[in-house]
């Protein structure tokens, strides 16, 4: 009878439906855990830092834009000549954008960030689930590479002000249709990958550069391979080999058709929109070269915890900081885990066993698997250097010593980690196949389960769970704005420093009242705001005089205007 009912649950287990269905709600609970009262809260309480670009963002477009799927030009910044949310270069966040809107129209603007979030996580996780169990068919290691993929700590980290880089999952999807279509190639397969390639051109400005690094490195690897396979062939003769590879290669040259005819689009925004689109960055970059040698990945950084690990000695904090190299941890937290680490140079190191390097999975050889997934990361994770690699007292150059002589558009290259790290995932799923193969299911299990717990302890954040409340964290200066009805029109200073952007208009909700102020870039450096930028100028206040602003609030400095009185300061110097 025993026997019997084991049978029947090991039935039940296989079944695919309830394998996909368990790997959901694992993954949702993971990320109610990691988000706390962002799920339950959602409209009060949010993942995403107060003051942040998300909430001072994407957040706060919709809400000025009233909360609906088209923003518009709104009134309620750029006083009195209202402000255009719907920019040119916003096509390349179309797909995210969407994704937000949706979200946020449906319940609030906050909510929508939350939700944004977790559909990240979950998107994220449940990806690099079904890659790994389409794989290798085991449930138990797609669970490891799910929570690998998704709760790494750059994404809890990225999750507080840059949303759209939780999802790994765009990146993941595109491995996964690269490699289904090298399974059983087809035109059909080909143009799927194409089309799911297109995605991350349309999700985000920087996803342009990711998505067309691993596109070129797995194309460009499997291209190496063909190569091989033609030197290979000269018992053959040449010619044949060739013939061959150009068939094999027809499909992916088809896939990459199929991208270039999706993103005509954006090309013709760019063509049109160029100019425009490039006076708007230029404003908030400095020197590229030294911003990639402050926001460039070091490779030590893969194999250090995030500094909100409560795991880590009290010291190490004040340790990793010396280690920013003037960045932040948003943009230097790539800790992959040692667990992730040492499974990914096993899977390597496995190709050294004849056997079985050249054991098929899913109609590829392993060795070209490792070959292909490896490639990409390497070639990837060096792109991510700062332009110059100092060296024993020498610059040497680096990949992205390329990307910047073209363009200055991609500043933060740490971010191509987001690309890294699924790879590198895996790898290590890879590697964690090759040790259990032999091994009896119960200890198969064991082993993984207890990757997922030291892997779990490596990534662990702190606070856990922890969000922001936009009702009862509103600094005191706002508070005291939204209780004066009489005032309708407010400028905040300084007024072109985007050092208080985001809380400006992250609060700006709280009060409800107009600004001055700007929130596109481009429009705080043009000639208006220019001319009032200083606030003690002899014509800053006849000019907001004339416009009938009501209040003056500054940040981060007291004003010795003799025409200016003063009516409130909180405990944060805010007046």
């Amino acid at each position: 009878m025993l026997k019997e009912t084991e049978e029947k649950i090991r039935i039940l287990f296989a079944k695919s439906w309830v394998q996909w269905l368990m790997a959901i709600l694992i993954i949702l609970a993971i990320s109610w855990i990691y988000m706390g009262r962002g799920v339950t809260s959602c409209s009060t309480n949010t993942v995403a830092a107060l003051g942040g670009d998300s909430t001072g963002g994407i957040a706060w477009s919709q809400w000025a834009g009233g909360n609906d799927l088209n923003w518009g030009t709104v009134q309620k910044s750029n006083y009195p000549f209202g402000e255009n949310l719907e920019n040119p270069q916003n096509i390349t966040s179309l797909v995210f954008l969407s994704i937000y809107k949706i979200f946020a129209t449906l319940t609030s603007p906050i909510c929508g960030l939350n939700l944004a979030i977790l559909f990240g996580y979950m998107s994220t996780g449940l990806l690099m689930f079904g890659l790994v169990r389409w794989l290798l068919k085991r449930f138990d290691i797609a669970m490891f590479a799910a929570y690998a993929a998704a709760f790494v700590p750059f994404h809890v980290f990225k999750s507080l002000s840059h949303v759209n880089y939780v999802y790994g999952s765009t990146f993941i999807a595109v491995v996964w249709a690269f490699l289904w279509m090298l399974s059983r190639p087809s035109y059909r397969r080909a143009a799927i990958f194409g089309l799911i390639s297109a995605i991350g051109f349309y999700f985000d400005g920087y996803f342009i550069l990711f998505s067309g690094l691993l596109i070129s490195t797995l194309v460009g690897g499997q291209m190496l391979i063909e190569l091989y396979r033609i030197l290979r062939s000269r018992k053959n003769g040449y010619w044949k080999g060739i013939k061959k590879s150009l068939e094999r290669l027809r499909y992916p040259a088809f896939g990459l058709f199929i991208l270039a005819l999706l993103l005509l689009p954006i090309a013709a925004v760019f063509l049109t929109q160029g100019e425009r689109i490039n006076q708007s960055l230029a404003l908030v970059r400095s020197d590229i070269k030294v911003e990639t040698l402050t926001y460039g990945a070091r490779p030590i950084e893969l194999i250090l915890p995030g500094a909100n690990n409560p795991l880590m000695p009290e010291s190490y904090p004040a340790l990793r900081g010396t280690l920013l190299h003037n960045s932040n941890y948003s943009e230097s937290t790539l800790y992959a885990g040692f667990v992730v680490l040492i499974l990914a140079l096993i899977s390597v190191g496995v190709l050294i066993v004849r056997k079985r390097r050249n054991q098929k999975i899913q109609r590829i050889s392993y060795k070209q698997l490792v070959f292909l997934i490896s490639f990409a990361a390497v070639v990837c994770f060096l792109f991510s250097f700062p332009a110059y690699a100092h060296i024993f007292g020498r610059s040497i150059p680096t990949p992205s010593l390329v990307i910047i002589t073209f363009t200055a558009s991609w500043r933060v290259l740490s971010r191509i980690f987001l690309v890294v790290h699924p790879l590198l995932v895996l790898l290590a799923c890879l590697g964690l196949w090759q040790i259990t193969r032999p091994w009896r299911w119960v200890w198969r299990v064991s082993l993984v389960i207890l990757c997922c717990v030291i892997l779990a302890l490596e990534y662990l954040p702190s606070p856990l769970g922890h969000t922001d409340n936009v009702k009862t964290q509103v600094p005191l200066i706002y508070q005291q704005l939204a209780r004066e009805d009489d005032v309708d029109i407010v400028a905040e200073y300084p007024l072109a420093d985007f050092t208080y952007t985001p809380s400006i208009f992250t609060f700006q909700p709280a009060h409800n009242k107009t600004l001055v102020n700007a929130a596109n870039a481009s429009v705080t450096r043009g000639p208006f705001a220019a001319s009032i930028a200083g606030i003690n100028d002899d014509q800053s206040l006849p000019v907001l005089y004339e416009l009938g602003v009501d209040r003056i609030i500054t940040h981060g400095f007291q004003s010795n205007n003799p025409f200016l009185k003063l009516i409130y300061r909180d405990e944060a110097g805010n007046s």
